[in-house]
This record gives C-alpha cells, structure tokens and sequence, in this order.
C-alpha cells in the first residue's frame, strides 16, 4: 500500500480492524482485570475478531508482495514486515476459543495475559492515520474521543488490580 493512498474498501476494511480492536482494547483489561470466567459470547466474539485479524494478517502479506512493485525508498523493510507479520499472527490466534475448549475457562491471570498482544494493533491502526496527507476533522474527533475513552478505562482497570 502506497503512503497516503487508500481507497474506499480500504478505509473501511481499516475502520472494522479498528472497531475490532477498540473492542479488544476494552474487553481484555476488563476480563483479565475482575479475573472472570470465559462466556460463551466472549468466545463468539473472540471467534469473530480472531477471524477479522487473520484476513487483516492475509491482506497485510498481500499488499506486502504489492508494495516490492514501488521504489525502495517507499517499500517496508524485512524488519518491520517481520515485526508487524509476528505480532498480527500472534493476535489473529483465538485464545478464548482454546481456553474454553480445552476447559480453562477459568484461566488464570498468566494465560489470560495473552490476550493483550491485540492492543499493540492500534499502534498499527495509528501509522495507517498518521500516512494520510489529510486527516478529515471528523476522525481526528473521533480517534481523540475513543483514545481518551480506552485510556480512562485502562487506568482503572491497572486502578483496581494495584
């Protein structure tokens, strides 16, 4: 993928990982934080989410064998697609789905710890924004407004557990 050029599926391909993501990002402290057990609409959604993360981990291999058609100074290095292919795949893997079927549904707070390896996607997602020349007022508002609103509860889910 070219910096700064997304086309319409594109953005909206972008748009589900995010929503899947900020989902994540709320879910897992919470689960890990209050040590509850696994139900069966978190194992659905992880289901669902760990199924969105692998197709998004397809189509990054995809535009990574497109982008070899671009000059070398836009291209991205071995390392970073190494880096981002390892932490995609490790977030594609569905954990609720093995702890329930293996019966670990009460998991405990190690296992259970794996599940933050999708919060390092928004890192990802982050990059995606920043490489646009122009940035609509609208997302800038929005990408505040749930930052700020995933913050608050990371704190008090760190607030509650020390």
């Amino acid at each position: 993928m070219q910096k700064g050029n997304l086309t319409k599926g594109e953005a909206i391909w972008h748009g589900i990982i995010f929503l899947a993501v900020v989902f994540s990002a709320a879910e897992a402290p919470w689960t890990f934080t209050f040590n509850t057990k696994i139900q069966n609409w978190q194992v659905v959604a992880d289901v669902l989410i760990s199924a969105l993360f692998f197709a998004d981990l397809v189509y990054f291999f995809r535009s990574y064998q497109q982008q070899k058609k671009l000059p070398i100074s836009q291209q991205m290095s071995k390392e970073k697609f190494a880096f981002q292919a390892v932490v995609d795949f490790l977030a594609a893997i569905p954990f609720d789905l093995i702890f329930y079927v293996f019966g670990f549904a009460g998991a405990s707070r190690g296992l259970k710890l794996l599940r933050m390896v999708r919060l390092v996607r928004i890192f990802k997602f982050l990059s995606i924004v920043n490489s646009l020349p122009l940035i609509p007022r609208w997302l800038k508002i929005s990408l505040v407004s749930v930052g700020s609103l995933i913050l608050i509860h990371w704190f008090t889910c760190i607030w509650i557990v020390f």
